[in-house]
């Protein structure tokens, strides 16, 4: 990822928590594949993401976007499907509002 380059935006806080992400400095670059073509975008995060490895588990509502959940020393973490919370947010009603509103 070069400096300077401008991503999109992808809040899922409307769809997946039913109200927007707060504002935040932080965000996770994450690469979807969209009619066989990779394109990357953002995510906001409130800044305490790592990298981890567990065991995963599967899902207990597999209808949802969650794919499973990964047990971390007894610490269970919800594993979402991107896709899928992508599709389930812009299914949700929301409303598009304009990024100065949101960034402030």
């Amino acid at each position: 990822m070069r400096r300077g380059r401008i991503l999109p935006v992808l809040d899922l806080g409307p769809g997946v928590s039913g109200a927007l992400s707060p504002s935040t400095r932080f965000f996770l670059v994450v690469e979807r594949h969209i009619s066989d073509a990779p394109e990357k975008c953002a995510i906001p995060v409130q800044g305490a993401c790592e990298l981890v490895s567990g065991t995963m588990l599967p899902a207990e509502n597999p209808d949802g976007f969650v794919t499973g959940c990964l047990d971390l020393n007894g610490e269970q973490i919800e594993v979402l499907d991107l896709e899928k919370a992508i599709a389930f947010s812009a299914a949700s009603k929301n409303e598009w509002i304009p990024a100065t509103e949101a960034l402030s």
